[in-house]
């Protein structure tokens, strides 16, 4: 049985205006539920500072920054991992891991490009981009080679993200990258998704040769399951 936990989908409140949980609470959670390593994915987007790109480059500067903080105050206890999820307009949301501040910075608005576009550009910084929560209201369906990879699980229990369905849909897809994430953003939130590896992830290398290489089980509902 794989033992080694990392989280794949977490917000905090210094970043994420929808979540209410700062980073000490969620090093502390996220310990206690036996966690070795936490992707930190909060929210970006661009169009509302489109034509003011100080106030952009501000906003993914403050993004790594609590990443930093994080890795500060977790010390040894829970290795933090640098993720985002970013909002285009098209109303989908993408998880991308790998990101970089350069990558985020080289496009002025960067919520207004279409799937295809940020893929094409993503993937030539070695980042992958994953189509989060797929199947919940809202969000619509990608030509299988625009994308990645899915979230085939997602754990916020306030949202309908037709899970069942997700993994049924994708799993069948070939070659894709297939992810778990809590989504977690609230103080009644419990740690309860992510993957678990045989070895720790530590760094953010380790995560995308982990998630390329498929070397791994998902969690559900806090079990650990085979793919």
């Amino acid at each position: 049985m794989k033992k080694y936990r990392t989280e794949l989908h977490c917000h905090s409140c210094e970043i994420s205006e929808c979540a209410s949980v700062d980073l000490n609470e969620i090093i502390e959670k996220y310990t206690q539920y036996g966690y070795t390593s936490l992707v930190l994915t909060n929210h970006l987007w661009s169009w509302d500072c489109k034509d003011d790109f100080e106030k952009y480059t501000q906003k993914v500067e403050d993004l790594f920054a609590v990443c930093d903080k994080a890795r500060e105050l977790a010390g040894d206890r829970l290795n933090i991992i640098n993720g985002v999820e970013l909002a285009l307009r098209d109303g989908n949301d993408y998880l991308l891991y790998g990101v970089t501040k350069e990558f985020l910075l080289s496009e002025k608005d960067i919520s207004s490009l279409i799937t295809q576009q940020l893929k094409d550009r993503a993937n030539a910084y070695g980042i992958i981009v994953i189509h989060a929560h797929p199947l919940r209201f809202g969000q619509w369906h990608l030509p299988p080679e625009e994308i990645d990879g899915y979230e085939i699980y997602n754990g916020h229990p306030e949202a309908q993200s037709n899970n069942d369905a997700a993994e049924l849909i994708f799993k069948r897809l070939k070659g894709k990258i297939l992810t778990s994430g809590s989504d977690f953003h609230y103080h009644h939130h419990i740690p309860r998704a992510g993957i678990a590896t045989d070895q720790p992830i530590t760094n953010m290398d380790e995560l995308m040769t982990t998630l390329r290489s498929g070397d791994y089980s998902i969690i559900k509902d806090g079990v650990i399951y085979e793919l």
